[in-house]
């Protein structure tokens, strides 16, 4: 943030640093990602907001045009980056880039100069962040595998206590997140003694150590102490990975999706991308034609905080929550930037103020949301006067005040008018698609056939699954009094449909890859055709019950791995509250 001022001040053009500092916010992004393809990455985001400032200025001096083009950006943005699963601050930065830009004090600069000065921001940005490529190229990649087996370390540490299934959660995202970076953001190929080949041998032994371990929940003596001593050997054998146990080409790896065909799959009617982006794009329309209407100063802000409200996709308690942390941060921060304003910094010391702002955001952001809001406020209004002083500062400060209320007070309006209020019904719809996923996985399993293309894709399923069943019960646990309600009734079915879809993950885990491979103990788990398919009688049986909330029929002759959790995902769709069918309830609440 500090060079672009100081390459302003040494140019003698002070606006101009201050509106290259918008591109430097592509340092928050890309942070965990390897460096080849955060290289990628960080430079897509570069010129993504030289674009968002180009179009700003150029829309910029006529409201509807303004207003328009930040509600088709906000949209685009928001898509764009809940398909792609674009780290936080997400698309709202683009928003605010696009915003800020047109209020900067540098009408010299046209859109496309005013492009360039941006994206001369964002590379400064792009070098800093790839600059520790040439002190540890696999620096992320270590990160990943470390952080991955102290999360299953503390998993193991906690197994049959209270703490064991938020733990496992954790162990399971952390795991997710280092093959994805091991796998999913890297070429396939890669040289038979590279670093990167070591720590994936590192990360399959965690996954086994991880399902092996899973095998002894509830048995009596618990995780045999060795497998918790051997996966903190791993975190500590990361940083200096040893040769694989198992030669490389007995590792099936399913090649990921490719950005176009992922952009496909987020375009189908009803994804979560599309709900996020319309429910954006209508509270960023309403905001700014409101805040036209009533001729409030930089209208552009309710539109930008309509967007921080509804961008990523939160549940109702939370986006409450969040509207209330950043009006309460807003005001803090309409203190501290009279404060700024008064005294007027200038050359070096403005250099000196932003860069303070800023870290102190960055430090504060994760931890209290409403009190870094009081330094994000501040920068904005600091970094939007472009160092010039401000003609009627107690004016600026009340339209900040005016135009964060109504951006908050529009996006929860929008939030409650078009979320559908059938949340607790998709919690059944969630836990039938997981006993599906189950159920696929499971005839996988039978078949014998764990590493070919199509099992390897039923496996994605299963783990995306239980992924939508978790989030569809804390959706309705973030909603209205009768969803969180529904969903205390419906958790022993959730917890236990949960645990199912662990457990079979552990036991594919374990079958594909042998617990000798990587010279632990090998629970005894044994599933042949006849077995998947008594099993897949049993299953279909239980999405059907969890879809329709009627009594599950019987259960036969399990497999004996998997008795235990299947009677428990029976048993709690037995003494379930009747349910009327899914499909009725929501064609109810959608009308």
């Amino acid at each position: 943030m500090g060079a672009p001022i100081l390459a302003g001040l040494l140019l003698g053009s002070l606006p101009t640093g201050l509106m290259a500092t918008l591109g430097a916010f592509t340092a928050l992004y890309g942070s965990g990602r390897p460096y080849l393809n955060r290289a990628g990455h960080l430079a897509l985001i570069a010129v993504s907001f030289a674009l968002s400032v180009s179009i700003g200025i150029w829309a910029s001096g006529r409201a509807i045009t303004v207003v328009g083009c930040l509600t088709l950006l906000a949209m685009a943005a928001t898509f764009l980056c809940s398909a792609r699963q674009v780290e936080p601050p997400g698309a709202y930065m683009f928003v605010v880039a696009c915003a800020a830009g047109t209020a900067l004090p540098a009408a010299q600069l046209t859109p496309f100069s005013a492009g360039v000065v941006v994206l001369a921001g964002g590379v400064f940005a792009w070098l800093v962040h790839m600059a520790g490529a040439l002190f540890s190229l696999r620096g992320p990649e270590k990160s990943a595998v470390a952080a991955a087996a102290n999360a299953v370390a503390a998993y193991l540490e906690v197994l049959d206590t209270e703490r064991e299934r938020p733990a496992h959660r954790r162990a399971a995202a952390a795991l997710q997140r280092s093959w994805q970076v091991l796998v999913q953001q890297q070429p396939l190929k890669s040289r038979a003694d590279s670093t990167l080949r070591r720590l994936r041998g590192l990360n399959r032994r965690l996954h086994l150590l991880a399902a092996a371990a899973a095998q002894y929940s509830g048995r009596a003596g618990g995780v045999p102490p060795e497998y918790i001593r051997t996966v903190r050997h791993i975190a500590g054998q990361a940083a200096h990975p040893p040769p694989p146990a198992v030669p490389h080409g007995s590792w099936p790896i399913l090649e990921p999706p490719g950005f176009f065909p992922s952009l496909w799959q987020s375009l189908k009617p009803g994804s979560p991308p599309v709900k996020v982006a319309l429910r954006v794009g209508a509270a960023a329309l309403i905001a700014g034609a409101i805040a036209s209407s009533l001729a409030l100063d930089r209208a552009y802000w309710a539109v930008a905080a309509a967007v921080l409200m509804l961008h990523t996709g939160m549940d109702w308690l939370r986006t409450l929550q969040r509207s209330l942390e950043r009006f309460a941060g807003t005001l803090g921060g309409i203190g501290l930037t009279a404060v700024i304003f008064w005294w007027h910094p200038q050359g070096f010391w403005l250099l000196a103020v932003v860069m303070l702002l800023q870290f102190t955001i960055e430090m504060l952001v994760v931890r209290n949301y409403a009190l870094a809001a009081v330094f994000i406020t501040a920068t904005a209004l600091t970094i939007g006067s472009g160092g010039q002083p401000v003609p009627d500062p107690s004016r600026l400060l009340q339209a900040r005040v005016e135009d964060t209320a109504l951006g908050c007070a529009v996006a929860l309006l929008v939030f409650r008018l078009l979320t559908p209020r059938d949340a607790p019904t998709r919690i059944p719809a969630a836990l039938a698609g997981t006993v599906k996923a189950v159920d696929a996985a499971a005839l996988a399993m039978g078949s014998g056939r764990l590493d070919s293309a199509q099992a390897l894709r039923m496996h994605g399923r299963l783990q995306q699954s239980t992924l939508r069943l978790a989030q569809a019960y804390d959706a309705a646990v973030g909603g209205s009094a009768a969803q969180r309600d529904a969903a205390e009734k419906l958790w022993p079915a959730t917890a236990a449909a949960e645990q199912l879809a662990f457990r079979v993950l552990a036991a594919w885990t374990i079958m594909l890859h042998g617990g000798s491979a990587a010279g632990e103990g090998r629970p005894a788990v044994e599933l042949d055709a006849d077995g998947a398919a008594r099993l897949h009688q049993v299953l279909s049986g239980l999405a059907a019950a969890a879809e329709t909330g009627r009594p599950a029929a019987p259960l036969g002759k399990l497999p004996a791995f998997l008795r235990p959790e299947v009677h428990a995902v029976h048993e709690a769709l037995q003494t379930s509250p009747e349910r009327s069918p899914a499909r009725g309830e929501g064609e109810v609440s959608g009308s």
